[in-house]
């Protein structure tokens, strides 16, 4: 519920400029704490689960306190009271948004992958949970140390490219995947993909920013977050499903297969994501 909000406040109070670096600040923030959760949330599961949750609730409450103390709202009230009618209604009228929802679905179907039906294809070349984990620390180790250092860099490059740059590169790595068997296989592409996952998270959300009207910004991150949701749900009924058909080879071609098409779909939209974001700047 947060993330809608979120999103709408660092495009309320950040220039179109520099929302990219901003927004790439913040998945940097998220894969850091991830990557911490990851080492603390086992070592307390092995005490029992109790501290576990009674540290999340507390440090989620935490977050909420420090929003409602320390953050101003960032909407004033002339700008509420005069925005058009319509609400998410108007969102789902433009095309261009919805078809860049439709595109970010293949690629978050794609991305997950490495969350979802990874850790069972590893089990069938005979790799076990604690190789899983290792190979899959890479990816968070990775994003943590290179995003900070390439993310101003790519914000200042045209954003559909760079997409485009980013999916490609997150199907080559699944598509490798075929190819492999072993840890450091394994380990090797999800590096390759994760460097991709770096490149589109870059920009992913300023061209929410950009598409989206000042009064909708909320609405508009909120049909985003659905195509998030949607890969989420996705990704493990339709990955265990060519993982029992066509074992490993028919999953890993098919995501580098949805991943091209995300990027096609991404390079057809490039003149109308263009137009809206000078127009917004």
């Amino acid at each position: 519920m947060y993330r809608p909000a979120s999103q709408a406040m660092v495009a309320d109070i950040i220039s179109p400029a520099d929302r990219p670096r901003a927004f790439g600040l913040l998945f940097w923030a998220v894969n850091l704490g991830w990557a911490v959760a990851m080492v603390l949330g086992g070592t307390l599961a092995r005490q029992g689960f109790l501290w576990l949750f009674w540290i999340d609730a507390l440090t989620c409450a935490a977050f909420g306190v420090l929003v409602w103390r320390a953050v101003p709202e960032t909407r004033d009230r002339a700008a509420r009271a005069s925005a058009a009618p319509g609400g998410f209604a108007r969102a789902l009228r433009d095309r261009v948004m919805v078809a860049y929802v439709v595109i970010t679905l293949l690629y978050t179907f794609v991305l997950m992958q490495g969350m979802t039906t990874m850790p069972l294809a590893m089990k069938e070349d005979g790799l076990g949970a604690q190789a899983y984990g290792l190979a899959i620390a890479a990816n968070g180790v990775l994003i943590v140390i290179v995003q900070p250092l390439v993310n101003a860099w790519l914000s200042r490059r045209d954003h559909s490219r760079v997409l485009v740059a980013g999916f490609v590169l997150v199907g080559t790595g699944y598509g490798l995947t075929s190819l492999v068997s072993s840890l450091p296989g394994y380990t090797l592409t999800i590096l390759v993909w994760t460097c991709g996952e770096i490149i589109a998270a870059a920009v992913l959300q300023a061209v929410v920013a950009d598409l989206a009207p000042a009064d909708l910004r909320g609405r508009y991150n909120g049909l985003y977050g659905m195509a998030w949701s949607g890969g989420f749900l996705l990704a493990p009924l339709g990955g265990t499903q060519l993982l029992g058909l066509g074992g490993g080879p028919a999953l890993w071609l098919t995501c580098l297969g949805l991943a091209l098409a995300a990027a096609a779909g991404q390079l057809a939209l490039a003149p109308a994501i263009r137009r809206r974001h000078f127009s917004s700047d």
